[in-house]
């Protein structure tokens, strides 16, 4: 699942209080370059910004995600329906692969040269 806004390290914060891994996390939030954190308990927290904000996209074992939820839901955060991740995909821009995009296009045609290429390690449309 995915938590997005600039609060999101405060609310798994809440859900963790004792967890270095997410006290970690909160603290280089707003440092630059991606951030992955492992907790004690299997779930790994990444920094994203692939809608414009910044995110938080939680993944691990399904009985610690679904206790992570039910957790972060009686502290009030909102669950988002798949029509408003749509919505917010497509107003940012961000294709998704199988819908918006398949192994027919180039990077260049999805604005993705600085996240797809390096024109310095050989990585290159041609090679």
């Amino acid at each position: 699942f995915a938590l997005w806004g600039q609060d999101a390290p405060e609310w798994l914060s809440m859900r963790f209080p004792d967890e270095p891994a997410i006290r970690e996390f909160a603290e280089m939030w707003n440092t630059p370059g991606i951030r992955v954190v492992e907790t004690t308990t299997g779930l790994q927290c990444r920094r994203v910004d692939w809608l414009g904000e910044p995110m938080v996209i939680v993944a691990g074992p399904r009985a610690e995600v679904s206790r992570v939820q039910a957790g972060l839901s009686a502290a009030g955060a909102l669950p988002a329906s798949h029509a408003r991740w749509e919505t917010r995909r497509i107003a940012a821009g961000w294709p998704e692969y199988g819908v918006d995009v398949t192994e027919e296009h180039l990077p260049q045609e999805l604005a993705r040269n600085e996240r797809l290429l390096s024109f310095t390690k050989g990585c290159y449309l041609g090679q």
